[in-house]
This record gives C-alpha cells, structure tokens and sequence, in this order.
C-alpha cells in the first residue's frame, strides 16, 4: 500500500496533506473533488456508540466489585474517552470524476485508522444489442405464465435425483427470484445506454483485530452510474435503479462512493424499508407495472404439471400450499405473441452479457444476491 499513491495529473501534487490543501481547488481548478465526513455522522456510529457505552459500564462494575470503585471510575474514563476520541475521527475523500481515481482515509487526531485507494476506473464494454427493438421494459418481458410455478416441479426432480436439500435451497421461480428479475432490468438498462459500469483495483489498508494491526488487502471494485440514456429508461424497476443512481450524490453512503455505488450498496438502497421477502418485492414492481399495462395479472392457485400430480408427503403439501397462495402471473391471451417474443429477447440480453464480461455477469448475480439475503435477513431480526 505504501508503494500506491496517486498524483495531481495537473500540479503533481501527491495524494495526502499536499493535495487535501491544495490552493487551486478553491479556485475550481483541481481537478480532485475533496468530501469530508466526521464519524458521528458515518453509518452505524450511533449504534456503535450505544454499544460502547454499555460495554464500558458494565466493565467498570466488573472491576468495581472485584478490584475497587476508584480502579471502576478510571477505566471508565479511559474507555468512554476512547469512544469520544472515536467521534472525532473524521474521513476524508479525494475523487477525479473524470478517472475516478479516489484516496480516502479515517484518521483520528491525525493517526491513520483507515486508507482506500483506487488508482482508476476503466468503463466496461457492455453494448448489448437487442436483436429486435425492445418495446416493453426488460423487467416486464421477463415474466412469463410460469412464474410462481416451477418450485415443486423443483422439488419433484430433486427428491428423484436423491438430492437432500432443503425446500429454501431449490430453485426460486422467476416471480420470486429478485437477482433473477434485477439480471433482467440491468441488462434492459445496459441495452439502453441507461447505466455504465466501472472497473477498477482497490487496495485498503486497515486496522485487523487478528493481527493487532494494520493489513492489507486488495480486491475487484464494479462501480455503476447512469448513462446518457437515463432519461429515457421505462419500467418500475428500471426506474427505480436510475432515481437512485442519479439522487447517489445526497445519500450517506456516497460519502464513502462518491464515484458511484459499487452493485451491493444499489441494490441495497432499492428498498424503502425492510422487507420480509425482499426477492418477491423486488419482482411484484415488474408483475403490477405488467398489470397497469394489460398484460397479464398475478392470481391464485398452482398452474404446471405438478399442480395436476397428488401431493407425496408433508413437505410437498406445504411447498403446495405457499404456492397457492403466493399464486402466479398469468399473462393476457392478447399480450401472449407480444410477451413470448418480448422475452426471448430479454434472455438474449442477459446471453450477451455473460459473453461480454463472464466476471462481472457472475460478479453482478453474487452482489445482487447477498444484498437481497442482507436485506431478508435484516427484516428477520427487526
């Protein structure tokens, strides 16, 4: 890491003290951007606090009973002032928006806590070309009659291979499956110009507990930002994903990102609040902006082979039962011909961009997961 540095391409200034005082900012001709952050106001400082706070009391009564009150009240000097010296660290950001090389650190009083540095950003080549103009939205033309449908099927051919899995780790139905839904929107999105995606290397230095001190460690970043055909993207979801690329700026989390959210923190930031079936919520957005247009409609009950079969065994009938309520989208006889051929060009797209970049196709469906999973379980624990 020390051997990582980033230099002024205008004053050859190097990224640290030098360029965070550089006198031509004020004058807007540095072409670093500086943002600045106090702890108080980072994410999670509050709670951590609270935490703290209560840690320190009950170690102080600890050693109160066992060594003495006066020992008690200067341990807990010493560690509240440690949690007060904490909200004083601040973080502070150095950002080219043209290369989207950035230098941020956490000091305290000085003292480094923390060092990111992602010396470019090259944007990726992902021009997907639909192969006949897409006149629905991605998100939309992905549904199909099937969706809702295909879980016991999943069960069936897996208890038939002697697969022992549990009825959460088969396969989700479309209707269900959020990253299923967002791989669609994206790709939709992509083909439109609508969004741009940005690879870079970055190396964090930080302190690790384990080693009882500073590491480093280097990793992939994908960064996203909307495009010049942002305006004109359509559908709830694809919406959705532009509003908060384009409001990224005024969130909290930009302080951390300010070139642009890496593929967890948007997809994260897609929900208002918590959801209990964070995957479903995300594609009920695609099957009611299907329904506002007359293309079909979400009801009950079971359709697919399975649902004609006799349930074997509890499990099945349980698996049967959620999916009767749950239901199934049920495309419009006059919407089918539009719809089967809206959604072949949708899975086309999403063709094209696992043969664009295979890392990032992967890259994007693992994030999209584990932010759906962080969200389901956030809302567990609430």
């Amino acid at each position: 890491m020390n051997q990582v540095t980033l230099r002024c391409g205008r004053c050859g200034r190097e990224a640290g003290p030098e360029m965070l005082g550089c006198p031509e900012r004020p004058l807007g001709v540095c072409p670093y951007e500086l943002h600045q952050q106090v702890a108080a106001r980072m994410k999670g400082s509050l709670g951590c606090l609270v935490i703290a706070s209560a840690l320190t009391s009950i170690t102080a009564v600890m050693l109160g009973l066992s060594a003495g009150w006066l020992w008690a009240g200067l341990v807990e000097l010493i560690l509240l002032g440690g949690v007060l010296l904490w909200l004083l660290a601040r973080r502070k950001t150095l950002l080219d928006p043209a290369t989207g090389a950035t230098w941020q650190r956490v000091a305290l009083l000085g003292a480094e806590l923390d060092r990111v540095v992602i010396p470019q950003l090259d944007q990726l080549d992902l021009r997907l070309e639909p192969y006949e103009p897409l006149m629905l939205p991605a998100s939309v033309a992905a549904l199909t009659n099937e969706s809702g449908t295909p879980l016991t099927e999943a069960y069936h051919s897996a208890m038939q291979a002697g697969w022992e899995k549990r009825v959460a780790d088969l396969p989700k139905p479309p209707s269900w499956d959020g990253v299923y839904m967002l791989t669609a929107a994206f790709a939709g999105l992509l083909a439109a110009g609508a969004v741009e995606v940005y690879r870079g290397q970055l190396l964090k230095r930080g302190f690790k507990l384990r080693r009882l001190g500073m590491a480093d460690q280097e990793e992939t970043v994908y960064l996203v930002r909307s495009g010049a055909g942002a305006e004109a993207a359509c559908g709830a979801l694809e919406e959705r994903i532009v509003e908060r690329l384009r409001g990224w700026g005024a969130r909290s989390e930009a302080v951390r990102w300010p070139f642009g959210p890496p593929i967890y923190d948007l997809v994260y930031v897609l929900f208002d609040a918590d959801k209990s079936t964070p995957g479903r919520w995300l594609a009920s957005l695609a099957v009611d902006d299907a329904t506002e247009r007359g293309l079909g409609r979400m009801v009950k009950g079971s359709n697919g082979e399975a649902a004609q079969r006799p349930p074997k065994g509890m499990v099945e009938r349980v698996v049967r039962l959620v999916e009767r309520l749950a239901g199934h989208f049920e495309i419009d006889p006059d919407a089918q011909h539009l719809m089967d051929a809206q959604h072949e060009v949708v899975l086309d797209l999403i063709d094209q961009l696992e043969d664009a970049d295979r890392d990032f196709a992967a890259y994007f469906r693992a994030e999209t997961g584990r932010a759906i999973e962080a969200r389901h379980e956030k809302s567990s624990s609430d």
